[in-house]
C-alpha cells in the first residue's frame, strides 16, 4: 500500500520535558498573548501597583487593591483608563502567578484565609471599576462642573512665585531640588502653552530652538491612522514659541531654555535625538535621559507644587491643557485672545482626546455667563452673546435715525458715553464681601459682566471722564487687594488685623487709617 503524504511527514523534533514545554508556552503567551502597547501599559501599572500587591493572594489582597484604585481614581481623580489599566494589569499578573494557580473565579475561605481564584475578579473590585466607568460617562452639567479645576493664569503665577521662593530658601545648594524645580517650571509652562499632558517630548538634537523663537514639532496624534469622521487636520503641527516677557509665569521659551541648560549640565554632554525633554528622574536626582517621566511621577510633582503654592485645588495633567486653552480663548488680555479656528489648530495634535472635545469644553465654559441676562436693565450692556467685552459695538455704523431728543437738552461739550465693558459689579454687604472685592481685582467676575480683572484694566477705564463711573470703586478694590498682599494673602491674618472685615465700608476706613491715607472727595 503506497504511503500517504501524512504518513511521510513525520515530525523529527525531539520530545521536550514538561518543564521546558511550560516555559515555551509561557514565552509564546508573553510574546503574542497581548498587543505590545497593552503589555507596556500593563507593565507600568504593574510596576507601580506591585509595591503594595506583591504578596501571594491572601485575604487582604482585595481590600488593598480597592484602596489603590480609590487613591488613583477618587483622590487623584484619574479616570476610566487608569481604572481599566490597574484592573487589567493586576488580573493578568495574578492569572499567571504560580503557573496559573490563581486563574479563575475568586473565592475566600473565611476560616482558613485561603484564596482561590483571582482577587482582581472579586465582586467588590468589579463593581468598583464599574462605578468609575459610570462616573467617567457623566454628561451635561455634572461633566461641566469637572472643568472647574482647570489651571488658571493666576494658578500659574502662584506656582512660579512659590517655586522661586523655595529655590531661594535652598540657596541653590541642593542639586536634586534645583532639577525638580527646573523640570516642573518647564513642564507646567509648556503644558499651559502647548496644551500637553504628561506625554514624552524629545530633545530633538543639540538645539531645537532658533532665535527669536523656540521651534517645536509635535508628531504624536493618537489614532490618526484610524480617522473616524472629521477631527481636524491630520498632519503634525510645527509651533513657534516666542518669548512672552509680559507674562513670565507662562513664558515657555524662557523656562524650557533654563531647564535645558541645567539638564545638559547635569548630563555632562550634548543632547541626543532620542533624549526626552522631560525624562525620568530617580529619587536621588539621577536623570535617565532615554526614559520618559511617568504619568504618576508628573502627578506627584503637580500635587507637591500645588501644596507648596497653597493652592486648594485638585489638579491633573489634563488641567493644564484645559486652563491654557481657556486662557487663550477667554481670559488673555484684550487683543491677544484667540479665535476658535486658532484654538482648533493649536490643540489639534492633542494626545488622548479629540480636538472636538476641547472645543465643546470651551463652549461649555462660556455658558455660565454668555447666556446670563442679569444685567438686562443696565443701559450700556456688553452683550456677551454677540462678542467678548462688547467689541462688536465698535464696529457698528453711525445711526441714520433722527435724534428724538430736544436740542436744548443736548450739550455736545458735556456728552459722555461710558466705555463698553468698564463695569465694576457690586459685592454685597455680607462678611465675605471683601473677598469678592479682592477676587474682582485678580480674576474679574465674568458672571456679572466684569470680563477683565481690575488689575489688567487700561488707564482710560478708570481715569478721565470714566473716573466718575468707576474711579472710586476701582481704587477701593485696589486698596483691598494691596493690603491683602501685604498680609501675605493670608485670610486668617487679614481678618485678625482688620476685625472690621464684616462691613466693607468700615474695613476700607480702617485700612486707610492704618496706612495714614486721607480720602479725597471727588
Amino acid at each position: 500500500m503506497p504511503k500517504t503524504k501524512a504518513t511521510r511527514s513525520k515530525s523529527k523534533a525531539a520530545t521536550e520535558d514538561s518543564r521546558t514545554l511550560r516555559a515555551k508556552k509561557a514565552a509564546l503567551q508573553d510574546e503574542f498573548g497581548k498587543a505590545k502597547k497593552t503589555k507596556e501599559n500593563y507593565k507600568g501599572y504593574y510596576d507601580r501597583g506591585i509595591r503594595i500587591l506583591k504578596d501571594i493572594p491572601n485575604k487582604h489582597s482585595v481590600y488593598a487593591l480597592e484602596l489603590y484604585l480609590t487613591q488613583k481614581c477618587v483622590v487623584e481623580e484619574l479616570g476610566q483608563s487608569t481604572a481599566d489599566g490597574i484592573h487589567g494589569a493586576m488580573a493578568d499578573y495574578w492569572d499567571r502567578l504560580e503557573g496559573g494557580q490563581y486563574n479563575g473565579k475568586y473565592s475566600l475561605d473565611e476560616e482558613t484565609g485561603k484564596v482561590t481564584g483571582n482577587p482582581a475578579r472579586a465582586p467588590p473590585i468589579v463593581d468598583f471599576v464599574k462605578c468609575i466607568k459610570n462616573k467617567s460617562r457623566v454628561k451635561g452639567a455634572a461633566a461641566t462642573r469637572n472643568h472647574a479645576e482647570a489651571t488658571t493664569f493666576e494658578d500659574m503665577q502662584q506656582f512660579m512665585e512659590w517655586s522661586q521662593l523655595d529655590l531661594k530658601a535652598k540657596d541653590g545648594k541642593d542639586l536634586v531640588h534645583m532639577i525638580e524645580h527646573g523640570l516642573m517650571r518647564a513642564f507646567l509652562s509648556s503644558g499651559f502653552v502647548l496644551w500637553t499632558r504628561a506625554g514624552p517630548q524629545h530633545g530633538q538634537g543639540t538645539t531645537p530652538y532658533y532665535l527669536p523663537y523656540l521651534g517645536v514639532f509635535l508628531d504624536n496624534r493618537k489614532g490618526w491612522q484610524k480617522k473616524q469622521g472629521y477631527d481636524g487636520p491630520l498632519e503634525s503641527n510645527h509651533y513657534q514659541i516666542y518669548a512672552q516677557k509680559d507674562t513670565p509665569e507662562i513664558d515657555m521659551f524662557d523656562h524650557v531654555h533654563r531647564w535645558r541648560t541645567l539638564y545638559r549640565h547635569v548630563l555632562g554632554r550634548e543632547f541626543e535625538p532620542d533624549d526626552y525633554l522631560f525624562p525620568y528622574i530617580s529619587s536621588n536626582g539621577t536623570i535617565h535621559a532615554k526614559k520618559p517621566m511617568t504619568h504618576d511621577h508628573a502627578q506627584e510633582l503637580i500635587n507637591k507644587f500645588a501644596l507648596g503654592a497653597k493652592i486648594s485645588k485638585t489638579f491633573t495633567t489634563h488641567c493644564l491643557r484645559q486652563g491654557g486653552s481657556q486662557y487663550r480663548f477667554m481670559f488673555a488680555p484684550i487683543g491677544k485672545r484667540w479665535s476658535l479656528s486658532i484654538i482648533r489648530w493649536w490643540g489639534g495634535w492633542a494626545v488622548g482626546e479629540q480636538v472636538d472635545t476641547l472645543m465643546r469644553y470651551l463652549l461649555d465654559s462660556l455658558q455660565s455667563y454668555k447666556t446670563g441676562h442679569g444685567d438686562a436693565l443696565y443701559p450700556f450692556r456688553t452683550e456677551p452673546d454677540k462678542s467678548f467685552m462688547g467689541e462688536h459695538n465698535a464696529l457698528q455704523p453711525p445711526s441714520t435715525a433722527d435724534d428724538s431728543s430736544d436740542d436744548e437738552n443736548s450739550d455736545p461739550s458735556t456728552a459722555f458715553i461710558p466705555i463698553s465693558g468698564a463695569i465694576i459689579p457690586g459685592v454685597g454687604k455680607d462678611s465675605n464681601a471683601w473677598k469678592r472685592a479682592v477676587d474682582q481685582w485678580y480674576h474679574g467676575d465674568p458672571a456679572q459682566g466684569l470680563m477683565v480683572a481690575l488689575k489688567d484694566w487700561p488707564l482710560s477705564w478708570y481715569t478721565g471722564q470714566m473716573r466718575l463711573k468707576t474711579g472710586a470703586l476701582y481704587c477701593n478694590r485696589r486698596l483691598l487687594a494691596e493690603e491683602y498682599e501685604c498680609m501675605g494673602c493670608d485670610e486668617k491674618k487679614f481678618m485678625e488685623v482688620y476685625p472690621e472685615y464684616p462691613k466693607i465700608t468700615q474695613l476700607l476706613k480702617a485700612i486707610r487709617q492704618r496706612k495714614g491715607l486721607v480720602r479725597k472727595s471727588s
